[in-house]
């Protein structure tokens, strides 16, 4: 029998990264259940791993990016020893700069509504990469074929209205009410229209509407914790937007795909993310397409990434800007093109948690509250959520349980893996007070909802 070879690249990693075996189990516990996974290693799964043993996926991931936050650098599986070169092409793989994103973004479409093959791309996780690998240049749209059907502005309008009506499903009910739907769209319809041929203003304008449905399908996938993908379709959603020459929708994804990394737990990298997002947005580099809204979307964004990771001077400048920015920005019914209060308040109170500015995150929550209309069910649910833990962290349990029952009025109208988490929280938090008449009377009606 074949003895199994010692994996010296992951032990020379641990020595670089001055750690032991049960930090590196506990680093990759921890980035397991930021996406949604439950793991339990410990120091003796690591010694396994150094000994030859390798995990299945997605371990070897979750290890490169423990390595990679720790040592600030980027480490991949291979770097680790316990993913082999080569093998199956991976289809969450970024394209290499300067390969047309549109078959990329079909075929993975295709892969995602098929039941047997979008198993394996729900369970991926989230991975950094390098910054220059997702270079924001604009890149020429390549040559397409000419179709039967030669695609008009109209065209470009039907997509638009499409991005509303996706992009309102998913602010009200969640991601996991229509993602399905919008993936069979962009394989089916999107991919028909990008494949016609087109004026060049045409083609542009429909490369930047294909952007924003596979933002938009980014966004759900994310808000099902299926972080791997969320991240694939927002490299798409970058390239197709590089592909367009839209630098306000580059800045966007770009953005978007820094709250993804914070979400995941890689905070250095959802900086460098919003920094690129940043760059495109500035006053000397902006264009037509980037207005206020636009810029103040984006430093709120690195405000909090600069909060999250220490940087407190340089979260609250960014964070007075936006305001600033925000201030002069203009209501537009576009999804693309505004930020609302709501929004804006919203992020403002993440920034001020991570700072630990508790009366200022709940009157920034508060705002949030009074600024949203009735059916954004979605956004509504988590804020009275973020309000209530706040609340009974201060020992306020009938506040926090009014709270939570508004919560619970919102949950039946969404499917959401983020709605579900912060159920979960709710029962975390209330169990201890469980005698109590009020929690009681929460208790009893959450359990009407299904804790995934």
């Amino acid at each position: 029998m074949s003895r199994r070879k010692v994996n010296e690249r992951l032990s020379a990693l641990l020595t670089e990264a001055g750690w032991n075996g049960g930090q590196l189990a506990r680093a990759v516990n921890a980035l397991g259940s930021a996406q949604g996974w439950r793991f339990r290693y410990d120091r003796t799964s690591v010694a396994h791993w150094v000994a030859g043993s390798r995990p299945r996926p997605p371990v070897p991931e979750l290890v490169a990016g423990a390595f990679t936050r720790q040592l600030r650098r980027l480490v991949t599986p291979v770097d680790t020893g316990l993913a082999q070169r080569g093998g199956s092409p991976d289809p969450l793989a970024v394209q290499p700069e300067g390969e047309a994103a549109v078959p990329g973004l079909i075929a993975l479409c295709r892969e995602d509504v098929d039941t047997v093959r979008r198993v394996p791309l729900a369970r991926a996780v989230f991975t950094p990469v390098a910054p220059a690998t997702l270079s924001a240049s604009p890149v020429s749209a390549p040559a397409v074929a000419v179709g039967r059907h030669r695609a008009t502005a109209a065209d470009v309008s039907v997509l638009e209205e499409m991005t509303r009506v996706f992009a309102g499903v998913n602010q009200q009910h969640g991601g996991g009410s229509a993602r399905f739907a919008l993936a069979t769209y962009i394989a089916e319809h999107t991919g028909e229209l990008l494949s016609a041929a087109a004026a060049d203003q045409v083609r542009q304008d429909l490369l930047t509407m294909a952007s924003r449905l596979a933002y938009i399908l980014a966004e759900m996938t994310a808000d099902m914790h299926q972080m791997g993908l969320a991240q694939r379709y927002f490299h798409l959603a970058l390239r197709l937007a590089q592909e367009s020459q839209n630098r306000g929708q580059s800045a966007i994804t770009l953005r978007a795909m820094s709250s993804l990394a914070l979400r995941a737990g890689h905070v250095r990298h959802a900086v460098e993310l919003a920094d690129a997002a940043a760059d495109l947005v500035a006053a000397k580099t902006a264009d037509a397409t980037v207005d206020a809204a636009v810029q103040s979307f984006v430093l709120t964004q690195r405000s909090l990434a600069h909060a999250r990771d220490g940087m407190r001077h340089r979260a609250l400048a960014d964070l007075r800007r936006a305001e600033q920015l925000h201030a002069r920005s203009e209501e537009h019914p576009d999804p693309f093109s505004a930020y609302s209060r709501a929004s804006f308040d919203y992020q403002r109170a993440g920034t001020h948690a991570a700072l630990g500015h508790r009366a200022e995150c709940r009157r920034a929550l508060t705002s949030s509250l009074r600024h949203r209309t009735p059916g954004e069910h979605r956004p509504l649910a988590l804020t009275h959520s973020r309000i209530a833990e706040e609340l009974i962290r201060r020992g306020e349990l009938e506040e926090a349980c009014a709270n939570w029952l508004a919560f619970l009025e919102h949950c039946g109208y969404v499917r959401s893996a983020a709605v579900q988490q912060a159920l979960g929280g709710l029962h975390q938090h209330l169990r201890p007070h469980a005698r109590q008449p009020r929690a009681a009377e929460v208790l009893a009606r959450a359990r009407d909802f299904t804790v995934t």
